[in-house]
């Protein structure tokens, strides 16, 4: 199932990204596991977003490249 809204996710999902890399002149979608880590909002007024967690260390990406593995 990929991810709609902010809500299908919790800390400690499993989750496979989807990424686009250029295999042989063309895109080529790469699945990459990782684990919901943490929801982070700079501010009170500022918007929020979900951070994940693998081997590469802390990062975001958009929700639409997210598919819950659970």
């Amino acid at each position: 199932m990929f991810v709609t809204t902010d809500e299908d996710l919790k800390v400690g999902d499993l989750v496979r990204i989807w990424s686009n890399i250029i295999y042989q002149d063309h895109y080529k979608k790469v699945p990459e596991l990782a684990i919901v880590s943490r929801y982070y909002r700079p501010n009170v007024a500022s918007s929020g977003c979900w951070l994940f967690y693998n081997h590469k260390g802390e990062f975001s990406c958009e929700l639409h490249r997210v598919e819950l593995v659970r």
